[in-house]
């Protein structure tokens, strides 16, 4: 139940967005407001933020008009890198956490932008789109750093805190 208020957040944010998007006229350089729920799920324990990431990303790519798959299997493989490397770092760090989002982003908007450039190639603009997000993608990626925050006090809020799960955790 709590991951379907997860994906009412996530539609909710998407709306947010893309009216906002389409009042100030941005196609393509919008920030990502479901990177940051998939960087929580993914320093989260459990495996059931799997399919509650790629869920996201189909609802995602519905929104976007994107080919329907696409964002799914880029938020995918930032949700299984962001797993390993909290096995290596402390995920309870807010540095950590931020300094995630921020290599993920970079990474995200890297990814879409080949992705973009892959589709686009039978078309006539290759290099339009694709150009246009590797020039903003340091900018996106520090506003995703400031949506950041409060997407995750409403995350946190609808998910609650994760039991810890160890030798020593409370029962």
């Amino acid at each position: 139940m709590k991951q379907l208020g997860l994906i009412f957040l996530a539609v909710c944010l998407l709306t947010l967005e893309g009216a906002l998007g389409h009042l100030l006229r941005l196609e393509i350089l919008r920030p990502d407001p479901i990177l940051p729920l998939v960087i929580f799920l993914a320093l989260r324990p459990g495996v059931a933020g799997a399919v509650t990431t790629f869920s996201l990303g189909l609802i995602a790519d519905s929104f976007a008009g994107t080919p329907l798959g696409m964002s799914a299997i880029i938020y995918l493989i930032i949700w299984g890198l962001v797993r390993l490397a909290s096995a290596y770092l402390l995920p309870d760090r807010k540095l950590v956490q931020y300094g995630l989002l921020f290599a993920m982003s970079l990474v995200f908007y890297l990814a879409l932008m080949g992705m973009l450039a892959g589709v686009l190639v039978g078309g006539s603009d290759v290099q339009g789109p694709a150009a246009t997000l590797a020039i903003w993608a340091l900018p996106l990626t520090l506003t995703n750093l400031l949506l950041a925050a409060p997407i995750w006090a409403l995350t946190r809020r609808i998910l609650g805190t994760p039991r810890q799960a160890g030798l020593f955790a409370a029962r």
